[in-house]
């Protein structure tokens, strides 16, 4: 009987022990989405009260650079084209500015697309509908768009090897590498964000059922 005693026990605080250990898990992963729901509430508050004029000066450096990418497709890159090949014309400078024009242009547009996509968050953020669904459109696009910049980037590693090979500039090359750098570096840190968003909007459709 004391062996059955003994074993009924130890069955029963070994139990106990994954049942606590499962609520200590549980309790660790709430509060680290409470955590993270905290910082980005805390940062929305940061740009509403008292900072009113934050957003405001968002959107205009936002038209501003919208202005300016239009700019560059429509003025910009048509005419140094135009001009380049009036003074070196040929077959061959075509095919070398051609696909130069279609990565400038899609570059621009992808910078576009981030600049429509960053005015709707923040058009969220003045709604106070960042921790919705609707945010996960738009930061998708950014994702997207950054995306495909980097391919267009990276497109241009051949053109930075031509010209550093023909003009003997290895500089060329190091500016280059670092473009590359950095747009990897921005497009891993807006994933993060992306991952820390949709945690804190979960969270918040969490609360909003409780409550």
């Amino acid at each position: 009987m004391a062996h059955v005693c003994d074993a009924l026990w130890t069955g029963w605080s070994g139990t106990e022990s994954r049942l606590a250990a499962e609520v200590a898990l549980g309790f660790a992963a709430d509060h680290s989405n409470q955590l993270i729901f905290d910082r980005f509430r805390a940062i929305i508050d940061a740009m509403k009260e008292p900072h009113r004029w934050l957003v405001p000066v968002i959107r205009v450096a936002l038209v501003l650079a919208f202005t300016g990418f239009t700019l560059i497709q429509l003025v910009g890159v048509p005419g140094i084209t135009w001009n380049d090949l009036q003074h070196h014309a040929g077959w061959k400078e075509v095919a070398f500015v051609t696909p130069l024009v279609i990565i400038f242009m899609g570059g621009m547009a992808c910078l576009q697309v981030i600049t429509v996509c960053t005015w709707k968050l923040l058009t969220l953020v003045e709604t106070d509908e960042i921790f919705s669904g609707a945010s996960a459109r738009w930061v998708n696009g950014i994702v997207r768009a950054m995306y495909v910049g980097w391919v267009l980037l990276a497109c241009l590693a051949p053109y930075f090897y031509l010209v550093a090979e023909g003009d003997d500039a290895p500089g060329v090359l190091i500016i280059g590498l670092v473009l590359g750098l950095v747009a990897t570096a921005v497009l891993g840190l807006m994933l993060v964000l992306r991952e820390l968003l949709r945690r804190a909007t979960t969270l918040r459709a969490e609360m909003d059922e409780v409550i």
